[in-house]
């Protein structure tokens, strides 16, 4: 065997060997994963004095960022390794707030051989020729019978920490990764979609979410988390209804139930939304509202306040509109009029009806008569009807869609609210309006 080249420690029945990172105990090998060994090797070497978790931590993972719960873990497998059982401090103290101390008597044996310490637990006697060494095989088998008792206690001992701890340290070690990938792979992309502007706030919340489970108080987070969402209150007329959301893009995706209204101070993502509002008794709300407005370059937040129609209360096909400032709240078609429909008023002489068309028509800040007037709704080809229009009729296999109209330059009877007044449904707009 070799002289040792770096010392070794002895505390009570343990040998702690440097070089070859091994502890034994009465000669026997004691298994230690790499990183507890490095723990135990810090201790010892610094026995007497208090050694601080920040300094013992930097000193067994020199290169990583781990929590603290780590050297918990260590410390913890170390004491029983050690026998120190009963909360007693034999080898390994700890220090309230401070950190942990190796107060068992330590000797540094550094120059010594190491020859009495075999590397592998001996497994048989050779019988020597001479019988008058028969006392002292005895003799030596009965201490390697002991150093193999031990041995094996040592093992069990492990095995039941391993059970024992073995899901606690699956979840632990699970949450690490987990953390590690919420600070090196979600903030990056969170930070990026929050430059590309405010239409990817709401997948950036997303990933703010799912990171903020395993990051709850890493300022970074906070500080995007500040950029891209805020509270707001839900309301209705009258409360108690259930509300549910989903993002405005993407219609067809689920319903995610938010609460039962009213809603004080409900974080949300700057954005635009899908919102349902349901309640016994009621017809449901369906709307489309953001949850901010703008303030010259600045997003304020924007409460939801949506008033519930009682069943049978509402006008067939129609659906209430909230108003603003001095428009009231009003009712409008819970669907754009196709061509199909818009046809029915052409072929009805609709354009021909003079009682249909009761404001005024002025192009260029001057007010024309009737008849100039109806003559600037004409088709590509001259004929009553919308522009896209051809020989009074919309373009073929186009019957559902929506029948659109433009008049540059022209301000005109809103046609949406002649048509409605053919069929005995009327719209709220009491000054003419633009088409653009």
């Amino acid at each position: 065997m070799t002289k040792q080249t770096q010392p070794f420690y002895a505390f009570g029945p343990f040998r702690l060997d440097s070089a070859q990172k091994e502890l034994r105990r009465d000669g026997a090998v004691v298994p230690l994963a790499p990183k507890v060994f490095d723990t135990l090797l810090a201790l010892v070497e610094s026995a007497g004095r208090i050694v601080p978790k920040d300094e013992l931590m930097k000193r067994v993972w020199p290169d990583t960022f781990v929590e603290e719960g780590n050297l918990s873990v260590h410390i913890f497998n170390l004491r029983r390794v050690l026998g120190q059982e009963n909360g007693d401090d034999k080898y390994i103290e700890t220090v309230p707030k401070r950190g942990y101390r190796f107060v068992g008597p330590v000797r540094e044996l550094e120059g010594e051989t190491n020859d009495e310490l075999p590397e592998k637990p001996i497994q048989s006697i050779s019988v020597a020729a001479n019988q008058s060494s028969l006392p002292e095989m005895k003799l030596n088998g009965g201490k390697l019978l002991s150093g193999w008792i031990r041995q094996k206690r040592a093992t069990i001992a492990v095995l039941l920490i391993l059970v024992v701890l073995g899901p606690l340290l699956g979840w632990f070690f699970h949450r690490q990764a987990k953390i590690g990938r919420a600070r090196g792979e979600l903030l990056p992309k969170i930070e990026q979609l929050v430059e590309a502007g405010w239409e990817n706030y709401v997948e950036a919340y997303k990933l703010a979410v799912e990171a903020e489970k395993y990051l709850p108080h890493d300022p970074k987070l906070a500080e995007l988390l500040s950029k891209i969402a805020f509270s707001i209150s839900i309301k209705t007329e009258p409360p108690g209804a259930n509300i549910y959301a989903k993002e405005y893009r993407v219609p067809e995706s689920d319903w995610k139930y938010s609460g039962v209204s009213p809603i004080d101070k409900i974080r949300l993502p700057i954005g635009v939304f899908r919102w349902k509002m349901e309640k016994e008794g009621y017809e449901t709300v369906l709307a489309a509202s953001p949850t901010f407005v703008l303030a010259g370059t600045s997003f304020v937040p924007c409460d939801l306040v949506r008033v519930l129609d009682k069943k049978g209360t509402l006008p067939i096909g129609m659906a209430r509109v909230k108003g603003e400032k001095e428009i009231g709240d009003f009712f409008i078609d819970q669907y754009e009029v196709s061509n199909q429909q818009f046809k029915n008023f052409v072929d009805g002489s609709g354009y021909q009806k003079r009682e249909y068309w009761k404001q005024k028509f002025i192009k260029g800040g001057k007010e024309l008569t009737w008849e100039e007037g109806i003559k600037e709704f004409v088709d590509q080809t001259g004929q009553p009807g919308p522009v896209n229009w051809r020989v009074g009729d919309y373009p073929e296999g186009q019957a559902d869609y929506t029948s659109v109209d433009e008049f540059p330059e022209l301000l005109v009877p809103n046609l949406v609210l002649v048509y409605k007044k053919v069929a005995n449904l009327f719209l709220p707009f009491p000054a003419p309006y633009r088409w653009e």
